[in-house]
């Protein structure tokens, strides 16, 4: 009989931050308390994988990275990734542009979510979305719960972003600019894909000129198509048989970064594009068309040019 006592259980979803620099440490933190979670602990990087091995991993695991350390931060994000996937905990990993390709070849829970120099309010929006994602695997019953759960997080979204508002911290993770600077690769080679002659690389080069072209004269955000884009870059680099970083990728993508990471992960889980290791750099992995998705857009050029057009 317990008498007076009574067991209290938190429902709020648990947190442990791993970074080594205070400042991302308690942003993270602040981002967690907006999205209506609660840090349960905050650990360096080099004493992430004893901490998690020593207690039930918590709903979600933040990792936020300002530095290339090497083999130790290839070794801690192999062994985090392989927490994360196991213990089917989400894991959200705040990066520098430069980290983009190193981070990319190592995280692949299927729960993770890469931020490139996130604002607070994309940190406390990407901790709400991952939870209610979570919680849908979960409790998924209909279609209808699904767009109830879209809309409230929708909403809860917009009230992140307006609680936030007031914090007026730094808007980049580590002082860093969101422009990646990472040059597109060199095109050298000229041949279609599967014998078929009905694509040409320079043509899909004019496509994409094209579609930049509009940002001259209007705002980007209003022709944003980041999977078109991808996928137009993709099949260029197919056609001439050059190879495409996830970073240069998100280049083409001709969104922030962040939203371009979010894309590729959408589209690799579904198929339609491939992760391939470099075999002569184990920090990085190319993208690439699969050959489904290639082939589809062998079909969609055929028709195009029947119709005597040049799509953008």
């Amino acid at each position: 009989m317990l008498g007076n006592l009574a067991l209290v259980y938190s429902t709020e979803p648990s947190v442990i931050v791993i970074s080594n620099d205070s400042f991302s440490s308690s942003r993270a933190s602040a981002a967690v308390t907006a999205a209506g979670g609660r840090v349960i602990a905050t650990v360096p990087l080099a004493d992430a994988v004893l901490r998690l091995e020593s207690q039930r991993a918590p709903d979600m695991l933040m990792l936020e990275l300002c530095e290339d350390s090497g083999a130790a931060l290839d070794r801690a994000l192999d062994q985090i990734d392989h927490v994360a996937t196991r213990e089917g905990a989400s894991l959200l990993v705040s990066i520098t542009p430069d980290l983009i390709d190193l981070v990319s070849a190592r995280i692949r829970a299927p729960n993770a979510t890469i931020l490139c120099s996130p604002t607070s309010a994309e940190r406390a929006a990407a901790i709400a979305v991952a939870w209610g994602t979570n919680q849908a695997r979960v409790n998924d019953r209909s279609q209808d719960f699904d767009a109830m759960r879209l809309q409230h997080l929708a909403d809860e979204v917009g009230r992140i972003a307006k609680t936030l508002a007031s914090f007026g911290d730094s808007q980049h993770l580590g002082g860093a600019s969101n422009t990646l600077s990472d040059a597109m690769l060199s095109y050298k080679f000229e041949a279609s894909p599967n014998g078929a002659a009905e694509v040409n690389a320079a043509e899909i080069r004019t496509m994409i000129k094209l579609r930049r072209l509009r940002e001259r004269h209007f705002d980007s955000e209003l022709f944003a198509d980041p999977a078109w884009d991808m996928m137009l870059d993709l099949m260029a680099a197919r056609v001439e048989h050059a190879r495409v970083s996830v970073s240069s990728l998100c280049i083409a993508a001709a969104v922030p970064a962040t939203t371009a990471l979010r894309w590729i992960k959408t589209l690799t889980d579904q198929g339609t594009f491939l992760r391939v290791a470099d075999p002569t750099d184990g920090r990085r992995v190319f993208i690439e068309l699969s050959d489904g998705a290639a082939a589809n857009l062998v079909k969609y050029f055929t028709a195009m040019k029947k119709t005597g057009g040049l799509a953008v």
